[in-house]
């Protein structure tokens, strides 16, 4: 099967929102220890925590080869952003990816303005076997690294081993996971055997590699930020080579890659600056550099962008009107239109969108009766919670997977409007409002009441939203025969707990490895080990009708694992079984969809919101001052 990378027609976007998506680029973001989310802290979406990789969408432009915009910088000026600190500025050693590496570094594929699906970047076109195990890609000629050395298809096998065997890679399941896992050799101690990846450069510009078993999402898995190649042997971390630079002088003054701006500086725990690369084999940066501050502070990101010394930023939870908010454009997906007049009296550009990651209470269902989980299920509004308490910075959660990339349902084009409608159609805890009676109901029947209650203690991020969700939700439960305590806990004793099995529920919000629905509902059959599926559902005797529907759905959904619209069609429909089980065992009941948002001044022009993927290149993007 061959295929070319023809921009806007490489994939097709079928079923869960694209027909390959990703697995593991996050660099955790999709594991049960994700860390929390209200909007203002955690990982709503700025720096990248979904692990995916993102572009402006001209990198990889079929007309690309010879293109090298001879107006490019023409607008000049340096682009000033903020950051929080700056980790390792290396794809394989950093967990999450920095906006400064999406500048910086490219890999094979990658995601125009942050949107599914795929696009090319250093590839232009690949072949797949039939077994769906073996991808042959074609690399794009006259690429050239930062350095001057010219791509070529070693360079690739050299990153990917790098990603697999160095000591300073952090995302080695990213290649060598449950999921995408190129063939390989182990020792007697479980570790990788050097150079055996099963990955060739038959000549400079082929580039082939071969997968243990098939994945439906091998696709958007390589277009992940960590799969980014850079100049064979620049740094000796693996075995074959001494390496041009030490590690520490290439992380912190050289790092090299293919983008379309270069590294310049860095102040540690002060500033980062890229400068435009006139050699890119895209289209050429407008802008001379790019500056990020590095701030940690909410507060002060907001008072540096509100004395205009920022260009493109993000405003606090705290500080954040949703009355002053107009929306211009809607695409499905990402809205833009303004946002002012802010505290400076200025307007500003504004731009939103849900991002895919999934806001939860996960239960111990060992300890947590089905009709209270039901009953609590019947107690929250997530549109109340996504509007009031998450001030519209969210979207209502009725699905575990998120609406960009729900597969499509009765006969409504995949995304948002299949989300909703099957969510109208099917959820059976109240839309839009609580069910205050039909929860009751339930504890009745189960020999609660007034001088009876259940007794369940409830562990929250903390946060001030989420406090006031916990003691909104505590007053509820009363009313429906259930005490419910409440304890705002760190995150690192809540997952502990959660491992031990010692907890009745807990807050939780996991960001995707892959835009499938696979990704979340996988924790849930019965099968899964303890440690993957906190909740413990179906598990230790405790089957239920609802979980061994789950189970019977999930066998039917891995029958099918290959990339291909058939089998694509075939996950869908056993996609939308697994959700309906779910819906009436409640091992995991969604409340919301964060939502990404950012703000620019009118002197940034030619920036789009970014898609649900997130980060973007931003080398169309001029200053007009």
């Amino acid at each position: 099967m061959v295929k070319d990378l023809e921009r806007r027609k490489f994939l097709t976007v079928a079923g869960s929102g694209a027909a390959a998506l990703i697995a593991g680029c996050s660099g955790g973001a999709g594991d049960e220890d994700e860390t929390p989310t209200d909007g203002s802290d955690g990982d709503g979406g700025s720096d990248g925590s979904d692990g995916s990789d993102g572009s402006d969408g001209n990198s990889g432009d079929e007309d690309s080869d010879d293109q090298t915009d001879s107006d490019g910088g023409s607008d000049g000026g340096t682009l000033r952003m903020a950051a929080p600190p700056i980790g390792v500025l290396d794809p394989v050693g950093g967990k999450g990816s920095s906006e400064p590496l999406f500048q910086i570094t490219e890999g094979l594929l990658g995601f125009d303005d942050g949107d599914l699906p795929p696009q090319p970047r250093l590839a232009t076109g690949f072949e797949v076997s039939d077994d769906g195990t073996t991808y042959t890609f074609t690399l794009k000629e006259g690429v050239t690294f930062h350095n001057g050395d010219e791509l070529t298809a070693s360079d690739v096998v050299y990153s990917w081993r790098r990603l697999a065997e160095s000591e300073n890679s952090r995302n080695t399941d990213d290649i060598m996971g449950a999921t995408f896992n190129i063939a390989h050799e182990e020792d007697d101690d479980g570790n990788v055997v050097p150079d055996s990846l099963a990955m060739r450069a038959p000549d400079d510009y082929t580039f082939e590699f071969d997968l243990s078993k098939p994945f439906h999402s091998a696709l958007v898995q390589l277009s992940g930020s960590a799969f980014s190649v850079m100049p064979e042997g620049i740094v000796g971390d693996i075995e074959g080579y001494e390496g041009e630079v030490e590690y520490e002088e290439f992380v912190n003054e050289v790092v090299t890659g293919t983008g379309p701006f270069q590294f310049d500086q860095r102040n540690q725990g002060s500033s980062l600056t890229v400068t435009r690369f006139d050699d890119y084999h895209g289209s050429v940066a407008n802008v001379d550099a790019i500056e990020w501050t590095v701030l940690e502070d909410d507060t002060a990101i907001f008072n540096r962008a509100m004395n205009g010394n920022l260009d493109i930023f993000e405003i606090p939870v705290s500080e954040f009107d949703s009355e002053l908010v107009s929306i211009d454009s809607d695409e499905g997906e990402y809205q833009m239109g303004t946002y002012g007049p802010a505290r400076n009296d200025e307007t500003f550009n504004y731009g939103q969108v849900t991002l895919l990651n999934t806001n939860y209470l996960l239960f111990q269902t060992g300890n947590v009766i089905q009709p209270a989980r039901q009953a609590i299920a019947y107690a929250i509004n997530p549109t109340q919670l996504a509007d009031d308490i998450f001030k519209g910075t969210a979207s209502p959660g009725y699905n575990v997977t998120p609406p960009p990339v729900f597969p499509s349902y009765d006969g409504e084009p995949a995304g948002p409007e299949s989300y909703d409608k099957f969510a109208e159609d099917n959820y059976p805890y109240g839309i839009d409002q609580p069910m205050i009676e039909e929860g009751r109901a339930l504890m009745e029947e189960e020999g609660y009441g007034p001088d009876n209650l259940y007794e369940i203690e409830l562990l929250h991020f903390q946060t001030n939203a989420y406090q006031q969700f916990a003691e909104q939700l505590r007053d509820k439960c009363r009313s429906m025969h259930i005490d419910l305590s409440i304890e705002a806990t760190p995150f690192s004793t809540m997952i502990n707990r959660a491992v031990e099995g010692n907890f009745d529920i807990f807050t939780n919000s996991d960001g995707m490895e892959w835009p499938e629905s696979d990704n979340f509902l996988r924790y849930f059959h019965s099968t899964a080990s303890k440690e993957s599926s906190f909740a413990r559902w179906g598990q230790e005797g405790r089957s239920t009708e609802s979980s061994r529907a789950f189970n019977e759905a999930w066998q039917e959904y891995l029958e099918y694992p290959k990339d291909t619209d058939a089998q694509q069609e075939a996950r869908n429909e056993a996609y939308l079984d697994l959700e309906l089980a779910h819906f009436e065992g409640v091992a995991q009941l969604p409340t919301i969809h964060d939502r990404g948002q950012r703000w620019w001044s009118q002197d940034v022009e030619n920036l789009r919101m970014f898609g649900p993927m997130e980060n973007q290149q931003l080398n169309d993007v001029t200053l007009n001052r």
